[in-house]
Formats: structure tokens, C-alpha cells, sequence
């Protein structure tokens, strides 16, 4: 896990839109000499302005788990995307060939079993979808 990694996620797991929207992470070389990466809402006045380091005591970086559990939910709102765009081919009255509704229908399946991939959720082979 990156520095970067533990940066962004720290970001995006942030429940205050106001703070996350107004944050930006400065990386140089990813980190300066001292080894500080500053978080900086532009915002605040410059005498305000703190780096991770200094907020140590309240900030812990996330556990293996916590980014797995991220990817995760990045892989199932995906899934969920393309199943919604999908969900239309199982209609009764919608005008498809019972080949290509079995078509559909096996292609929602393995959108749904994505889970079951041994790469799951680094990695995901996204079933094709049917013409």
C-alpha cells in the first residue's frame, strides 16, 4: 500500500463533502525532504494550514481490509451500473428472441458472480456484453 493509496482513501472516506471538495493533496516526489505531505484546504488562512503528520493522533491509516473493502465497492457499483442498464432485457414485453433474452440473461448471471473471481476485487474479467 502506497502512500498515496493510504492519502486517497483517507480522502475518499472523508464524510464531510465541504472538506473533501475544498482538500487537494500536494505530492512532489510523493514526498517532500521531511518526508511531509501537506493536506491543504485553500479555504483556510495559511496559518491554519496542517499536514497529515501533524493530525498523526487522529488520523490511522487503512488497514489491508479497509482498501480491499473499497475496491470491492468499487467493483459492485460497476456491477450494479451494468445491471441497471441491463434490467430492461428481462421484460416480458420487450422484444427480444428467447436466444438473445438467455443471452441477457446469462450475461446478468455473471455480472452477478463477480465475487466468485479468485482475483476479486483487484482484478475482474467483465463478462461481454450480448449485440
Amino acid at each position: 500500500m502506497s502512500k498515496q493509496e493510504v492519502i486517497n482513501f483517507w480522502l475518499n472516506g472523508c464524510s464531510d463533502e465541504n472538506v473533501v471538495s475544498a482538500a487537494e493533496v500536494l505530492i512532489g516526489d510523493e514526498f517532500d525532504e521531511q518526508g511531509s505531505t501537506n493536506l491543504i484546504d485553500f479555504n483556510m488562512p495559511p496559518s491554519s494550514i496542517t499536514t497529515l503528520e501533524d493530525r498523526s493522533s487522529d488520523y490511522s491509516p487503512p488497514t489491508n481490509q479497509d482498501l480491499e473493502n473499497k475496491r470491492a465497492q468499487e467493483q459492485d457499483s460497476k456491477r450494479d451500473k451494468l445491471l441497471q442498464e441491463s434490467d430492461y432485457t428481462q421484460l416480458p414485453d420487450v422484444p427480444l428472441t428467447n436466444e438473445k433474452r438467455s443471452e441477457w440473461a446469462t450475461y446478468r448471471e455473471s455480472l452477478r458472480n463477480i465475487s466468485d473471481q479468485s482475483s476479486y476485487p483487484d482484478s475482474v474479467t467483465w463478462p461481454t456484453k450480448p449485440s
